[in-house]
């Protein structure tokens, strides 16, 4: 059976990206000249990102962005930090064990594979400029690992709840090796080189499926007694 098409429960499929609690008038305020940005940063790099564009966009002035942000570097601190709020509700929804009851592992390890492709499809353009800025901050850099390790370990928690399903000989070492197998990817393909593999989105998630699945060695449940 292709990967990419195999089914899930819907409580299981419905995953998304959740927007931390913006109420405030000043936080609404804040809100749109990030979301200004991050759209700009879809269609160019953040050099090239001009404030003026930027202000624009949000419907604000050069002034506003000024007395707000005080320079570029402050903008993209800025959407640092509501990407860490947001990834980190995000990651505890996605990944509450509640929405992965009786799933398998093969199927808990194919939606999210496939999530965290559409993530990074749809957060390209801000993540390539907080890579290029984390390497001149120290504090992006480490406050980016810390998320990174933060979701990894609930991923790696979920995944070696199903040890039984692993052919691997120590699913721990193994689910924490895919998962960064994934990121590492993902940050490469998308990121780094995003014009030098000729594969759609479905077709990257499948091979990162079959990479993901070949490595630890699914077992479906109802093989299970033939293979022990």
């Amino acid at each position: 059976m292709n990967a990419v098409a195999r089914v899930i429960e819907p409580s299981q499929a419905v995953l998304r990206w959740v927007n931390a609690p913006c109420q405030d008038r000043t936080r609404k305020s804040l809100g749109r000249f990030l979301d200004a940005a991050e759209d700009i940063l879809e269609e160019r790099s953040f050099e090239e990102a001009s404030i003026a564009d930027i202000a624009r966009a949000a419907g604000s002035s050069v002034g506003a962005f000024y007395r707000r942000f005080g320079d570029k570097p402050g903008l993209l601190r800025a959407l640092h930090e509501r990407f860490c709020e947001d990834a980190d509700a995000t990651g505890a929804d996605a990944l509450d064990p509640e929405r992965w009851r009786g799933a398998s592992l093969g199927e808990l390890l194919d939606a999210m594979t496939l999530f965290l492709v559409e993530i990074y499809r749809e957060r390209g353009g801000l993540f390539r400029s907080l890579m290029s800025e984390a390497a001149k901050d120290e504090n992006l850099r480490l406050r980016t690992q810390a998320l990174y390790e933060t979701i990894a370990a609930r991923m790696t928690t979920l995944l070696v709840e199903r040890r039984a399903e692993f052919t691997h000989p120590d699913p721990e070492r193994a689910a924490m090796f895919g998962i960064r197998l994934v990121l590492g990817t993902l940050d490469h393909t998308i990121q780094l080189q995003p014009r030098k593999l000729p594969l759609s989105d479905a077709e990257l998630g499948g091979e990162l499926i079959r990479a993901f699945r070949g490595y630890v060695g699914v077992v479906e449940p109802g093989r299970l007694s033939s293979v022990r």
